[in-house]
């Protein structure tokens, strides 16, 4: 859209000294042409917009003109980065990049003590593609087969007509009408396989407040007590907050949270090995045990 580009046109000229032609009409994706176009109507828009020709030329800014920058606080900045997170999943990486251009271009001077990086380290892509492929099944009322393994390790065929997606925490969530449960259910992205879209359309169905409430993607909670030592102590510090422990004389952590009893939090607590004591509650100690004895066999025969 042109007033968006021109937008972004004037926002990158308030943060680099110059840009040249051909570098916005590569980074806009667009030809010198319209480029041209673009910067006649910055000036007839009364944008004092320089040029210059030759070796280091380029468009600038007359010297003094300014926007105001404070359009967005600290905590409105990391808010809406938050949201960016989550949007990387459905966006191209050149929308994205350009949303950041944005943003960078109207926040505070605080921003320059903030990085962002958006994308992950290993460069996969299994749970973007599908989230794209469920972004447009729930746009088109298009009908989604996969394979979902619930937290009991059950793998179970569903078909269902997606209706919402959901991120939250670190983790994508899609509410669905299951036609084997003849419900709506969440389903965690990470859990599918065999994502496949079904021919046709359906018809969205009346959902209630409770059917979409996102409280519902959290299982249960129980409260969970923990005894970290002290050569675990930091990693234990970087993860539960301040208020969930108490320090004892021998460096030792005391830790009392509220989880839910997961594939997740069994996963993390025994990735302390024998600096982690569990308290409470007994089935949690149990299954962690299990687990361990499970891994030892494994591991010794």
């Amino acid at each position: 859209m042109k007033i968006d580009r021109l937008l972004s046109i004037l926002l990158l000229l308030l943060k680099r000294d110059r840009v040249t032609a051909p570098e916005l009409a590569a980074y806009f994706e667009t030809s010198l042409r319209t480029i041209y176009r673009d910067m006649e109507a910055l000036c007839l828009a009364g944008i004092p917009v320089c040029s210059e020709q030759g070796t280091g030329g380029g468009y600038y800014l007359m010297p003094g003109f300014t926007l105001d920058r404070q359009v967005l606080k600290v905590d409105e900045l990391l808010t809406l980065l938050a949201g960016l997170k989550g949007l990387r999943d459905i966006d191209d990486e050149s929308s994205l990049r350009r949303t950041y251009e944005k943003v960078s271009a109207v926040t505070p001077a605080e921003r320059e003590t903030l990085e962002i990086n958006f994308f992950g380290w290993d460069g996969d892509n299994r749970i973007r593609n599908r989230v794209r492929l469920l972004h447009g099944a729930v746009r088109q009322l298009q009908p989604v087969r996969f394979r979902y393994t619930n937290l009991q390790n059950e793998s179970i065929l569903r078909d269902t007509e997606p209706h919402k997606l959901f991120f939250r925490g670190s983790g994508w969530y899609l509410l669905a009408w299951c036609r084997i449960r003849e419900a709506f259910r969440f389903f965690r992205i990470s859990r599918m396989e065999d994502l496949e879209l079904l021919p046709g359309h359906f018809t969205p169905r009346p959902m209630t407040e409770d059917d979409w409430d996102p409280a519902r993607l959290d299982a249960p909670a129980e409260e969970v007590r923990l005894r970290i030592s002290r050569d675990a102590a930091v990693r234990a510090k970087e993860f539960f907050s301040s208020e969930s422990m108490v320090e004892e004389e021998d460096g030792s952590l005391l830790i009392r949270v509220p989880f839910p009893p997961d594939e997740w939090l069994y996963s993390y607590l025994l990735g302390y090995g024998a600096s982690l004591t569990v308290l409470h509650p007994p089935a949690l100690r149990e299954e962690l045990v299990r687990r361990a004895e499970i891994f030892i066999k494994k591991n010794t025969t």
